[in-house]
Order: C-alpha cells, then sequence, then structure tokens
C-alpha cells in the first residue's frame, strides 16, 4: 500500500486514543498512547488513560462484540466505520468479562448460545 508522510501532524496525532483500523482481517482496535496518527481508513476512539483505552481493547474482543461488529463488515470483509457508534457508554476504568458484556444487555441463555456459536 502506500505510505503518505506529511510535515502537518494530524489533529489527534498527540492524544490517547483508540484506534480502529479498517484494512485488517480481524478489525480489532488498537490503543494509541499519543504516538501515531489514526489510521487513514477506519476511526478513532478517545480516552482519557491507558486503562481506560486497553479496555476498551479487551471489551471489543469480547464474543458479544465481536459479533455485533461481525454484523458491521462490508461484503468484502472491511470494517465498516460506523461501528464506533456500536461501544457501549460503560465504564471502561475496569475490565469486563464475557459474563459481565451480557448481563450489561440482560441476555438469555438462549441468544447467549447463539452469539457464541456465529462468532467469526
Amino acid at each position: 500500500s502506500t505510505v503518505k508522510w506529511s510535515k502537518i501532524p494530524h489533529k489527534l496525532q498527540y492524544a490517547k486514543k483508540v484506534i480502529f483500523p479498517n484494512q485488517t482481517a480481524s478489525n480489532y482496535p488498537l490503543y494509541d498512547d499519543g504516538i501515531s496518527a489514526p489510521a487513514n481508513r477506519g476511526r478513532t476512539y478517545l480516552v482519557d488513560s491507558e486503562l481506560e483505552g486497553n479496555n476498551i481493547v479487551e471489551f471489543m474482543k469480547l464474543n458479544l462484540m465481536n459479533f455485533i461488529i461481525s454484523q458491521q463488515r462490508f461484503h468484502h470483509g472491511l470494517l465498516n466505520s460506523m461501528v464506533i457508534e456500536q461501544i457501549p457508554d460503560i465504564d471502561y476504568t475496569k475490565s469486563w468479562t464475557e459474563k459481565d458484556a451480557y448481563d450489561l444487555i440482560n441476555l438469555d441463555p438462549e441468544e447467549i448460545d447463539y452469539i457464541d456459536a456465529n462468532v467469526e
């Protein structure tokens, strides 16, 4: 792919953020402590701390979010950039387990089994 350089830093260059790249197979987000500019293709979610950023990354890897994200991909596998709107506004100063995530939206066992069986 083409790499482009600029003397002008992106406005989010030095911000703590979670970057959702659009050009990866897994589309997993990554935490950035203000070292990198946001991805050219993808979305950025600003955070207050490294703890919050890393907890968001781990939350997005849970089966529930993997399932939701998998439903937001385009037919060719790239992440729909609107997925950032699927991030729940919850307390990310704590880590979340699979059970916590399912309890958060009050899923019944049948729904949980369906999600767990259909996670990509």
